[in-house]
């Protein structure tokens, strides 16, 4: 121990030598070791090993240690140089040039943390120039680094909110759009999770619209009421909401959903003026290795920025969407006009030319309309009318096509529906027809065709309009089919 002490003495006076050029009187050792300690940067000494027998308290600090003795008797090159590109690299321009100036090191700390460095350093040389060891000042860019860094990223998340302002206004379909949203917003914020949820006009709950990372069975069952739930909360209150950790959180404190990994999320109220349209939820941060990353104040301004242009875009989508329904929608029975049956039609005939399918139309008029008319007036054959078009919505399928044809005339279009199937609409739609509720019993008549192959939309409309006279010519109160 006693060889270390002088080892440690020849080797710092020899630092103050190279300094100064000059020896220095003892007395004066403790005013420049003194002057050693109290720098920010760090300042270390190695023998001509590399073994390490002297650091000022900064470089303890900035390695993440608790005490010099930590450091000392060990290798320069494990304390300092972590990666073997670095130590070899640094080993050659100190060969080469005998010092080294402005080096930059990207290495870890005690406790595993990484840091980074900038390390000048020289060869101490005695005599005809023998290596006697090496003295260096270290300095800490971690900070300014990682600032660099998030200044960076964050540039980067800029461009990407601004090329998805660009993108939403090019996009003419609600789901689309949600769709789109939900997977960029995931990507800027690094989130595996991002919903949005939309207020659902009829029952006035929140219901997801779209989701990025969830299961459907959970997208299917979402349903949560206003002021219920933290989602139905920020929708209640319209204040954005951040947490970091669900389960230490005094305005929670429960446990995690399954669902999600961490303890983390954010929900923002989606408004457009004093209207509540929704709100969307980021979910799960991506973490970093073992190190678990929670959404922060800046994540949380980039959403309130985005839920705004989300807001907009969802409003300028809804306006045009209403626009074009309003162009195939017939105003009385609110159910598609005769252009949209038409161009249906049309559609599912050329379909059938590419690929071999059924395809059935059906026809269909109220039995005694003028008579209803002539005893309740026309406001109730009005309302006779609208109860006709919302039977046929509910008693059909999703995807049977219900138009109003003209006057108390209907038509639907039936995509891969066979004789059978189309027997068994028209029975359900006369039954349902029969039961309801008017100011009297009322009957409809039905014609029923199938499409054979090489007809043209004309003829297959021809058919069931012969149906439909047949029916008629039968009695009324019936259908009648064409093959």
């Amino acid at each position: 121990m006693g060889s270390f002490k002088k080892k440690k003495k020849r080797f710092f006076d020899t630092l103050i030598q190279s300094s100064s050029g000059n020896y220095v009187r003892p007395k004066d050792e403790m005013m420049y070791k003194r002057l050693i300690e109290r720098v920010q940067c760090g300042v270390y000494i190695a023998d001509e090993k590399g073994i390490i027998f002297y650091v000022n308290s900064a470089l303890v600090s900035m390695l993440g240690y608790n005490t010099k003795s930590e450091i000392l008797e060990r290798p320069l090159t494990d304390v300092l140089y972590g990666a073997p590109n670095h130590e070899e690299s640094f080993y050659d321009e100190m060969d080469e040039l005998g010092f080294v100036r402005d080096y930059e090191i990207l290495a870890q700390n005690a406790q595993g943390e990484e840091i980074h460095l900038i390390v000048t350093s020289h060869y101490i040389r005695e005599g005809e120039g023998k290596i006697k060891g090496i003295e260096g000042i270290v300095y800490d860019r971690t900070k300014s680094k990682k600032m660099q860094e998030m200044v960076i990223k964050e540039k980067h998340k800029l461009e990407e909110i601004l090329d998805l302002g660009e993108k939403v206004t090019l996009i003419r379909n609600l789901d689309e759009l949600i769709e789109f949203i939900v997977k960029r917003v995931a990507g800027i914020l690094e989130a595996r999770v991002c919903s949005i949820m939309l207020v659902d006009e009829k029952t006035g709950r929140l219901m997801i619209s779209g989701a990025f990372g969830l299961e459907q069975n959970i997208v299917e069952e979402s349903a949560v009421e206003i002021g219920e739930q933290i989602s139905g909360v920020v929708a209640k209150d319209l204040n954005p909401l951040l947490v970091k950790n669900i389960e230490y959180d005094e305005r929670f404190k429960r446990a995690n959903r399954p669902h999600y990994r961490n303890h983390s999320f954010i929900v923002v109220p989606i408004t457009l003026g004093d209207e509540l349209l929704g709100v969307i939820n980021v979910a799960d941060k991506i973490s970093e290795g073992a190190m678990i990353k929670t959404f922060d104040e800046i994540d949380l301004k980039i959403l309130v920025s985005i839920a705004r242009e989300i807001a907009v875009s969802i409003d300028n989508v809804k306006v045009i969407e209403d626009l074009n329904l309003q162009t195939v929608t017939d105003p009385l029975t609110r159910i598609y006009n005769y252009r949209k049956f038409s161009d249906s039609l049309e559609h599912e005939v050329r379909r059938l030319r590419r690929i071999k399918g059924n395809l059935c139309v059906m026809m269909m008029d109220l039995d005694e309309f003028k008579s209803y008319n002539d005893t309740f007036g026309h406001l109730e054959g009005d309302i006779l009318l609208r109860g006709i078009g919302e039977i046929l919505r509910k008693s059909l399928r999703d995807t049977d096509i219900v138009c109003r044809y003209a006057g108390d005339e209907f038509v639907i279009v039936l995509p891969d529906t066979d004789i059978s199937g189309v027997k068994e609409s028209a029975v359900k739609v006369i039954k349902t027809v029969n039961e309801f509720q008017f100011k009297r019993q009322v009957s409809v008549s039905v014609g029923c065709a199938q499409y054979q192959e090489g007809m043209t939309s004309n003829e297959l409309m021809l058919k069931a309009d012969k149906a439909l006279y047949e029916a008629k010519n039968k009695g009324k109160n019936q259908f009648y089919i064409i093959e």
